[in-house]
């Protein structure tokens, strides 16, 4: 037998197995995005933003048109309120009192007694109930008697100027005090119009 000579012309091209892999062993079919990634993802978090959003505005609205966490110093505009009607009702009674601080004392407790009115409607709205035996704690016993000896001594006239001056004073501050912690444009425009209530009534006073 002769041996076998070696090849030496030109390379033979080498069979391509053909791949069956797709009909052996298929591949598992690939499943729609249920709560994971994908567009389903991108609606939940396109409908938890407008959720939020939604909060948010709600929020900022109600504390834009509400009172927000003003109670404490309402009460004391209130308060300050029942003891400014209190000394202008007095007044207004006495006769031992100049013309100027009659009329002053007609006027206050008028536009008082509204502004009251209007500033506890106001409260009754925001849920926001004024304790009736908490109204008058302001009215001092002390400056009564002093009124009282001011009129056995007839100076009532004088006295009670500076008292009012004093008490519409403090009222004014009370209401500033009130506006700072009242984001609410509805109760900022009620002090607002109490201040300058306040202005008006000083000015008729000197």
């Amino acid at each position: 037998m002769q041996p076998q000579q070696p090849y030496y012309g030109p390379p033979q091209p080498t069979a391509v197995q053909p791949n069956y892999d797709f009909i052996t062993n298929p591949g598992q079919p690939r499943r729609a995005p249920v709560l994971g990634g994908g567009s389903m993802r991108n609606r939940i978090l396109i409908v938890a933003v407008g959720l939020i959003v939604l909060i948010t505005a709600f929020t900022i609205v109600k504390g834009v048109v509400g009172g927000g966490g003003n109670k404490a110093a309402m009460l004391v505009v209130v308060q300050n309120q029942q003891a400014l009607i209190h000394l202008s009702t007095d007044a207004a009674a006495q006769t031992a009192i100049s013309t100027i601080n009659k009329n002053s004392a007609t006027t206050t407790k008028a536009v008082l007694t509204s502004q009251q009115a209007q500033l506890l409607t106001y409260l009754k709205k925001q849920k926001q109930t004024v304790p009736e035996a908490k109204i008058g704690l302001k009215i001092s016993s002390r400056v009564d008697k002093q009124l009282t000896d001011a009129l056995a001594s007839s100076t009532y006239d004088t006295t009670y100027h500076d008292v009012i001056k004093s008490q519409l004073t403090d009222y004014g501050l009370a209401i500033r005090a009130a506006y700072r912690v009242s984001p609410g444009l509805n109760a900022r425009n009620l002090l607002n119009a109490e201040y300058d209530s306040v202005v008006l009534l000083q000015k008729q006073l000197d």
